[in-house]
């Protein structure tokens, strides 16, 4: 529950970055170098806390049934993150133009992997079957 919510809250960060970035006119149109450090902070904590997940579930012990749908939960926001890390790459190295569409956490189809429906899915089942509310697979 508590990687699921950290992974909500930088996910909601990003959102709030992007409608920022969506509202700058006129001669504020690149992206400063605050909001690209504040990216990066964003994108060193999503890893940081895909690492303590993966430590978490290889050093305990889960209940019956758990670590496979822990590590495809891993798997899911890992890949999810990792493409969010590179957008915001990406993002650092352009002259931000408010008629572009690139969004911070726009997960493109073809380097998503791990990220789709289906495995959103599952993972959404296992979290209502043992009664764990969290908003970050629906982001």
């Amino acid at each position: 529950k508590k990687y699921l919510d950290v992974n909500s809250d930088i996910i909601d960060n990003k959102y709030l970055m992007q409608y920022k970035l969506d509202r700058q006119t006129g001669t504020d149109t690149k992206i400063t170098d605050k909001q690209a450090q504040r990216l990066s902070k964003l994108s060193q904590n999503a890893v940081k806390n895909d690492v303590r997940f993966k430590k978490f579930i290889e050093s305990n012990d889960l209940p019956e049934g758990y670590k496979p749908h822990a590590e495809r939960i891993l798997k899911y926001f890992t890949a999810l993150n990792s493409t969010i890390k590179n957008v915001d790459k990406d993002i650092e190295e352009l002259d931000y133009q408010p008629q572009n569409k690139l969004n911070v956490v726009d997960v493109s189809a073809k380097h998503a992997g791990d990220v789709n429906g289906k495995q959103q899915k599952k993972i959404k089942q296992f979290l209502e079957k043992h009664d764990i509310n969290s908003d970050a697979v629906d982001k």
